[in-house]
């Protein structure tokens, strides 16, 4: 910025002259009184804003109310026989009922669609049916239907995951067993426990082959007696042994076992079958542990 020199036109003198005369003084300080408004610094309160030509959104007092979805008698009678028939598959399902397949699929896709089911599939292995679609009813489901689940699947597992973790824990109780869907021991939880012989046994369910090595690793580490891994088809149960074998020490081997999910007795039981499923076993501790 340049810097400017203003030369003084008066004499010290006559300003102090000036400055005394208080009429004429007076009288320009008046002209400023009169010419300059007070400013003011109070809070305006909204009546005081000037207005504006476009009208003022008003806040919505009306609480939105939740969406209602009314179904159809086939969409009821579709989803009802889902809570009746949880294990059965979704031809199964459309012959029960006695709906044609066009109309069993479009009625199944809407509640899809509406968020009422999940589609998903198990594979059952070659003795049962090999590949099967379920459907699981969700909790708005549940809700429209009037009745509570009596499991709640958690939301880091998949359909398919939860379907064999219930599977598990319904098959051994019902040979008076004590288990419990995600046993925790220390801090580690393990997808179904069995207590067998004051010893808890850890059942990890492997959808796909990453993790396992470290589950059974933690699951020994942790206090579970021994840990059998469930796999959901040949090709994941191959790369799960083969990983274990890569990792685990000669101890942990003695105390681990891999198997499929479709081996367990229950799936032949559930889902029938002409031919023989064997019951598995491991030999841990001078303990067998029957599945």
């Amino acid at each position: 910025m340049t810097k400017k020199t203003f030369k003084k036109d008066v004499s010290d003198s006559e300003v102090a002259r000036f400055m005394s005369d208080s009429s004429i003084f007076g009288s320009l300080m008046s002209e400023v009184v009169l010419r300059v408004e007070p400013e003011d610094h109070s809070e305006k309160t909204p009546s005081e804003k000037p207005a504006s030509s476009k009208p003022t959104a008003q806040p919505n007092t009306h609480k939105t109310k939740p969406q209602q979805i009314h179904l159809s008698d086939d969409q009821y009678a579709y989803l009802q026989s889902i809570a009746n028939n949880p294990n059965r598959s979704v031809t199964q399902l459309k012959n029960d009922i006695g709906f044609s397949t066009d109309k069993a699929n479009t009625v199944k896709k809407s509640l899809i669609d509406v968020g009422m089911i999940e589609a998903f599939t198990v594979n059952l292995g070659v003795t049962a049916g090999g590949l099967i679609k379920l459907l699981e009813i969700t909790n708005a489901g549940y809700q429209v239907l009037g009745i509570k689940p009596t499991l709640t699947r958690l939301g880091r597992v998949s359909a398919e995951h939860w379907f064999w973790q219930i599977q598990m824990h319904r098959y051994f109780c019902s040979l008076e067993y004590e288990a419990e869907i995600e046993k925790c021991l220390d801090g580690k939880f393990a997808d179904v426990g069995l207590l067998k012989d004051e010893r808890w046994i850890a059942y990890e369910i492997a959808i796909s082959p990453s993790n396992e090595v470290r589950n059974v690793q933690e699951d020994l580490a942790v206090g579970f007696s021994s840990v059998v891994v469930a796999c959901k088809n040949v090709a994941i149960r191959k790369s799960v042994e083969q990983q274990l074998q890569s990792h685990l020490t000669e101890e942990q081997h003695s105390k681990t076992q891999v198997m499929l999910c479709s081996e367990f007795s229950f799936v032949k039981e559930l889902f029938g079958s002409n031919k023989t499923v064997q019951h598995a076993s491991l030999q841990s501790s001078n303990t067998e542990i029957v599945l």
